[in-house]
């Protein structure tokens, strides 16, 4: 990154009062310095991931029209 955008960058970025962006812009360095999102979940979440996958691997799957027909209430 060139030096006057990251100037500009740190400058906007030390004198705003938005919580909610300061808030997002964490959020941001924290993920980025993180490892695989996947190695962060639980044996059962990765299972039920894992599941999903083959799932859709072998086709069975469900399209979201087809889902919604299945829930929805007919009067």
């Amino acid at each position: 990154m060139k030096t006057k955008a990251r100037e500009e960058i740190i400058k906007w970025i030390s004198t705003t009062t938005d919580e909610e962006l300061l808030e997002t812009l964490l959020l941001i360095k924290e993920s980025s310095g993180s490892a695989d999102w996947f190695d962060d979940l639980s044996d059962t979440e990765k299972r039920s991931v894992k599941k999903g996958i083959a799932d859709h691997e072998s086709g069975n799957t469900l399209s979201s029209e087809d889902f919604w027909k299945t829930v929805s209430v007919k009067k």
